[in-house]
């Protein structure tokens, strides 16, 4: 068995402490224009679920690497970036299947969904 921090999950994830003060729990489909699920300059991190098979092709999470960095997300929303269409800009697809779940930085820019996926 591994031995547990008195630090915390989230510290334990990103090698810094994080307090854990807030809490969002949300079901997302369709479309899910560019965001970041969290804007304040501390440390924070997300844990999503997925229930069902998401690819490429719908649906599943687009991300821009890097941009949990602050300088470069402050210059992606510079450019009006924030509320567009997932397909507005190249990024990384993450495919998921039923069960599978990751934690990530809640300050990357993220986007879900193509165009003509129903809301």
């Amino acid at each position: 068995m591994a031995a547990r921090s008195d630090r915390g999950c989230c510290t334990d994830l990103v090698g810094w402490f994080c307090p854990s003060d807030s809490g969002q729990g949300d079901a997302l489909r369709g479309n899910t224009p560019w965001h970041t699920d969290f804007d304040l300059p501390v440390a924070s991190i997300g844990i999503v679920a997925y229930f069902e098979s998401l690819g490429e092709d719908g649906g599943a999470l687009r991300v821009l690497p890097g941009s949990y960095r602050p300088e470069f997300a402050n210059a992606i929303r510079a450019l009006g970036t924030v509320g567009k269409p997932a397909e507005s800009l190249p990024a990384y697809v993450i495919g998921t299947e039923p069960g599978d779940s990751m934690s990530t930085s809640s300050t990357r820019m993220t986007a879900g969904g193509l165009a003509d996926t129903p809301n």
